[in-house]
């Protein structure tokens, strides 16, 4: 049995709606989840890019990477691991270097295909590369190699975005819906890591898979995680939840919290909706910071409107012709110092 999970971003570091006790927080949670996975079963286990979330990072996170490495079969690099820089070296270079026969990573400049097999698959990885002009080149090289191997099941692992409509940029990879066609009749399975929300691509044999990260690393990639495992000798693959969306994200009219803070408990991400008035600032600021002394947020977000008449925005101090800049200077020059501090901070994470 074969195990894929992708993108952990290790040392992920986001600003908004956060606080640096829950971005701290944050991080090793991720690295606890990959540790999980890890620990779960003794299948061959690959990590489809993006070990890391930076190029560089401090000795801690380097060790984290290095924990990851001891405890996989394969890491594939992404374009988070890398630098798109002739010469530079990184922290995965330097875990490349470490465990020199883990590591699926590619040379700036240069295209390639990387193969690996076991007793009843042959796996074929592409790294993400300097170009999309290389991509191409590398899916080519995998498509010719993959005629030597047609007695065995084949998988195809890349690290890319699938079939973006928009013209890509230098470091920005794309796997087309003609080029995943083409390839379905060379490879029984594909599988894309680098985007953070899963989902099957349909009319394509079931053959294509984008397999999303395993743990949100802010409100933009919100939604339930998986791992992958695939049994090459039946060809089926299945799919072990490893972060609840229903469980672990709560969105809500900041008001249906006022009365009782239980629907938040245990929620990772909270995101508030609905609408204030000046007046309401003060219980909104005090509620936010109620949901921080829970202790169980990694981020909230507020999206609440201001009065329709000045604003159809979140919650933001703007120009002074805004409400949000009139509940400021109101606050700023009133007696509670302490409503203005949480108000600030309101207005800062959002």
């Amino acid at each position: 049995m074969l195990q894929f999970f992708t993108d952990p971003h290790l040392g992920v570091n986001r600003i908004a709606g956060t606080t640096q006790e829950s971005r701290t927080r944050l991080s090793k949670l991720i690295y606890f989840s990959v540790l999980r996975i890890l620990e779960s079963n003794d299948y061959d286990t690959f990590c489809l890019g993006d070990l890391f979330d930076s190029y560089s990072n401090p000795e801690n996170v380097i060790l984290l990477g290095d924990a990851v490495f001891r405890n996989v079969t394969k890491v594939m690099a992404g374009n988070h691991d890398i630098s798109n820089r002739l010469n530079a070296f990184g922290s995965f270079e330097l875990l490349r270097i470490l465990h020199h026969d883990k590591a699926w990573y590619t040379p700036f400049g240069e295209s390639g295909v990387y193969w690996h097999y076991t007793p009843d698959a042959a796996l074929a990885a592409i790294p993400h590369v300097s170009s999309q002009e290389l991509f191409i080149e590398s899916l080519e090289l995998a498509e010719k190699d993959a005629t030597a191997h047609s007695n065995v099941f084949k998988v195809l692992l890349l690290h890319c975005n699938f079939d973006l409509r928009h013209e890509v940029s230098d470091t920005t990879l794309n796997l087309s819906m003609e080029w995943a066609s083409r390839l379905s009749h060379s490879f029984d399975i594909i599988l894309l890591g680098h985007e953070h929300a899963p989902r099957k691509i349909t009319g394509l044999q079931d053959k294509v898979f984008v397999l999303g990260n395993i743990h949100p690393t802010g409100f933009a990639d919100i939604s339930d995680k998986f791992t992958y495992q695939l049994n090459p000798r039946t060809g089926t693959m299945t799919k072990a939840k490893v972060w609840s969306m229903q469980d672990l994200y709560l969105e809500c009219d900041w008001k249906s919290l006022q009365d009782s803070l239980e629907a938040a408990e245990g929620r990772q991400f909270v995101r508030l909706m609905g609408s204030m008035t000046q007046q309401e600032v003060p219980i909104l600021a005090r509620l936010v910071n109620k949901i921080w002394q829970q202790g169980d947020s990694l981020a909230v977000r507020v999206d609440v409107q201001l009065d329709a008449a000045y604003s159809t925005g979140p919650v933001q101090r703007g120009d002074s012709n805004t409400l949000a800049a009139r509940i400021t200077s109101a606050l700023q020059s009133g007696n509670d110092q302490e409503v203005y501090r949480l108000w600030n901070k309101l207005s800062e994470a959002s």
